[in-house]
């Protein structure tokens, strides 16, 4: 069983969630930090969103967890690429505790990184970003979905057949529809700010030339690196394959920015 986030780490993918740049600028618009603010991205990749952060807020304090050990060292070398010395990078094990004290930061985001983790994981995140935020702090989170009224059965075989191929599922199957997310936010202690379905924001190519543009050219590197390897050629044809085959499957998922609010008291 191949892992297609190993292959995404070895090729310097940027953006791995729907609507990729433009879904980050929005969840980042309504990040709104301030100067000097602690901000803690969970599950940060290939670093993309930790380069777009440190532009937009130059005297932000950036810090970033991650499981996979490829993705670490990936963002760890766009970031140096990038020029950016600041961001505080750790591994850390699936259910594990944040290694932080409580009320330690002023926003935490996530982009299609919870919903793929065991259902007790997920959990555990979210009783552990409410405890690493001020009070009065935000959580902002872009994920996918199941659409509501799927069948349990066919997430799960849909969940079968990804963790087959791609070595990973396609979504929660308790918390499995925006509904159930916002119950389990609520669950954790979060205020709803707003929810904003992904669908509607205008998509932004990969390759456009805006700021930043040396982490456009890290991926670049990453595409050329694919496009010479043949190992890693071999990897993307059979995950496109099995891509198409998904698609077959039909409509499936819907993906949503959550923005949530620890209450200021």
């Amino acid at each position: 069983m191949s892992n297609i986030l190993e292959f995404l780490a070895h090729t310097h993918q940027s953006w791995i969630h729907p609507r990729g740049r433009a879904a980050t600028r929005c969840l980042l618009d309504r990040l709104a930090a301030a100067p000097h603010d602690k901000l803690l991205e969970i599950g940060f990749g290939t670093g993309q969103t930790l380069v777009e952060a440190a532009l937009r807020w130059p005297g932000s304090r950036l810090w970033g967890v991650e499981q996979s050990r490829a993705m670490y060292e990936t963002a760890g070398r766009r970031l140096l690429f990038c020029g950016i010395a600041r961001a505080q990078l750790s591994m850390i094990g699936d259910g594990q505790a944040l290694p932080f004290s409580d009320g330690f930061f002023d926003a935490v985001y996530a982009e299609s990184v919870l919903a793929i983790l065991p259902d007790a994981t997920i959990e555990t995140y979210f009783r552990e970003i409410n405890r690493v935020l001020r009070p009065g702090g935000v959580f902002l989170n872009n994920e996918s979905l199941w659409l509501d009224g799927l069948p349990v059965a066919r997430r799960q075989e849909i969940n079968r057949i990804c963790m087959e191929r791609f070595g990973i599922r396609q979504a929660s199957e308790q918390w499995a529809t925006k509904e159930n997310w916002l119950l389990l936010a609520e669950k954790s202690g979060f205020v709803v700010a707003e929810t904003v379905p992904l669908a509607t924001i205008r998509p932004v190519s990969r390759w456009s030339l805006q700021p930043p543009l040396r982490a456009t050219v890290f991926s670049a590197l990453g595409w050329l690196h694919r496009s010479v390897r043949p190992a890693l050629r071999a990897q993307r044809r059979t995950f496109l394959e099995a891509q198409k085959e998904m698609n077959r499957q039909g409509p499936m998922l819907e993906a949503w920015l959550f923005h949530l609010a620890k209450p200021a008291t």
